[in-house]
């Protein structure tokens, strides 16, 4: 019995510092930038879900529509996820406040009327892919209706076989130095990063 009360004792000790981590790293998160979290690689795990600096990551089974603007697309960044006309038109959705475009998977950093941030993760439609990838290498981007559709199991975080995007860079790629697979700028023709590599969320 009194082996097991220390056991209990423990484990309650356990998960009130990990339920104050988790609080610190919440309100330390409040002051980044999608694109500093997804580079802290600031990831953990309790219980099914999964947290990036506090924020709970979601794969929504919905799909998402949207729409890229002219001026979304002058004010675009060609190869760079958090600046393409992609993500400048998805952070004028409500309740969107940031988001980045990979090459097949999109974050988004969502807010509710309640005021709750969550880190919503989409596949990206073909057609916005096409578009991606046409602008990347110089091209124009059309300004049209988009939209993301839900993770497919094999690049869910909850699949066992799951990954974050393609495998790597594309042949061809040249990644910046301290660049994390899939974060940073790449100079490359018509290339983007692939999306973080998010195993330890997966651990």
């Amino acid at each position: 019995m009194a082996k097991q009360k220390k056991a209990v004792k423990a484990k309650a000790k356990a998960e009130q510092m990990s339920a104050s981590r988790h609080a610190s790293v919440q309100e330390r998160a409040k002051s980044m930038s999608l694109q500093e979290m997804l580079e802290s690689r600031a990831y953990s795990r309790h219980g099914e879900k999964r947290f990036l600096c506090g924020l709970e990551i979601r794969e929504p089974r919905e799909t998402l529509f949207f729409a890229v603007s002219s001026a979304d697309i002058k004010q675009g960044k060609r190869r760079d996820p958090y600046h393409c006309p992609g993500a400048c038109g998805l952070r004028r959705v409500p309740g969107i406040i940031d988001a980045a475009v990979f090459k097949s998977i999109a974050y988004l950093v969502r807010q509710s009327a309640s005021g709750k941030s969550t880190l919503d993760r989409y596949k990206i439609g073909n057609a916005a892919k096409v578009e991606n990838y046409g602008f990347d290498s110089g091209g124009t981007h059309t300004a049209t209706d988009y939209h993301l559709l839900p993770v497919p199991g094999s690049l869910s975080l909850w699949s066992p076989r799951g990954r974050s995007d393609a495998t790597g860079p594309k042949k061809g790629t040249v990644a910046t130095a301290k660049v994390v697979r899939g974060v940073g700028h790449h100079r490359a023709s018509g290339s983007r990063p692939d999306a973080p590599r998010t195993r330890a969320a997966r651990a």
